[in-house]
Order: structure tokens, then sequence, then C-alpha cells
């Protein structure tokens, strides 16, 4: 399993106030000849800043907490997570089977299958149920 960074980095970018740069424009008149007017010319500038976000990773234990000891993904709870117990719960997180074909891989009791909870399966799997 890849470690989370506790944090993710988003860019927000923001506006600076507009800085004016005066510049002189020639006007024509008929009885005075060309004379110089000022006229503001204003150049907004855009600015990028990068606030840090907190990023909340989910733990999952082996053992759903409150229960007995369980495995995760021991869904007929003989005790060990066969290769055949691992792909009911693939099929259940990509919603191809019900949760009720292995409520012991919804370690956290949320209603769901997710890819952590896969994964300390296929742990349980290969190490047993501790």
């Amino acid at each position: 399993m890849t470690p989370t960074p506790p944090f993710a980095v988003t860019a927000t970018p923001t506006t600076t106030a507009p800085t004016v740069s005066p510049t002189l424009m020639p006007t024509a008149t008929a009885s005075q000849g060309v004379t110089s007017t000022p006229a503001a010319t204003l150049t907004p500038t855009h600015t990028a800043s990068v606030t840090p976000t907190q990023v909340t990773t989910p733990t999952v234990s082996a053992t759903p907490s409150g229960s007995p000891v369980v495995c995760v993904g021991d869904c007929n709870r003989d005790g060990e997570v066969t290769v055949e117990e691992l792909i009911a719960m693939v099929n259940i997180s990509l919603g191809d089977s019900p949760l009720s074909m292995c409520l012991d891989g919804d370690a956290n009791n949320d209603g769901e299958i997710t890819v952590e909870e896969i994964i300390v399966a296929v742990n349980v799997a290969l190490n047993g149920c501790v």
C-alpha cells in the first residue's frame, strides 16, 4: 500500500489590483494645433498562490471493531480468505454483486467495499487472519 501524504497541494488563483500606467495620447484641435492629453492604461496582474489542504485517509484494520474475530474478506467465515472471496469483494466494489454476498468485506461497515478493504483482505489471504 503506497502511503498517502498528509496533505494535497491545490493552486488558488488570485487577482491583484490593476496597475495604472499613464501614457500621452496626441489630440488635434483646429485652433491650437496638436496637444498631448494624458490617458490611463489599466494592466491587471494575476498571481497564483498555493494552499496546502489536509487530506484524511481512513484506516482499515484486519478485523472489524465491535464484532467477534472475523477476518476482513472471509465471506463464509471459515477462517481464511480465498481467491473466490477476493473476486466476490471486487465484484461488490464494482457494483456487479450485492454487499450481502460478503458482509465481512466491508471492514468499516459503511455499506461499500473499497480498494483499501480489498487490499486488507489480500494481506489476510497471504498472511492469515491476525
